[in-house]
């Protein structure tokens, strides 16, 4: 593992460890590429990383960093609202 990967899997760490400080929530996650809507899923997590991780162990995750946002507007990666 190289310094950057051990950098981001800290602060990885320390975001679901943050998150999970907040009661459960649900959350609606958008997939889609700069050309294609791929999918949408509604669960429930304790935040944007723990969503994220969720989906994906649920194997509902085409994209490493989907759109979230737990009011349901859509997103875009840069998180700037659509």
């Amino acid at each position: 593992m190289s310094a950057d990967d051990a950098i981001s899997a800290r602060k990885k760490a320390q975001a679901i460890a943050e998150e999970r400080k907040h009661p459960a929530r649900w959350w609606f996650l958008s997939f889609a590429t700069d050309y294609e809507f791929l999918g949408a899923a509604i669960l429930r997590a304790f935040g944007e990383v723990t969503a994220v991780e969720r989906a994906t162990e649920l194997g509902i995750n085409p994209l490493t960093a989907p759109a979230v946002d737990p009011s349901g507007s859509l997103l875009r990666r840069a998180g700037t609202e659509v």
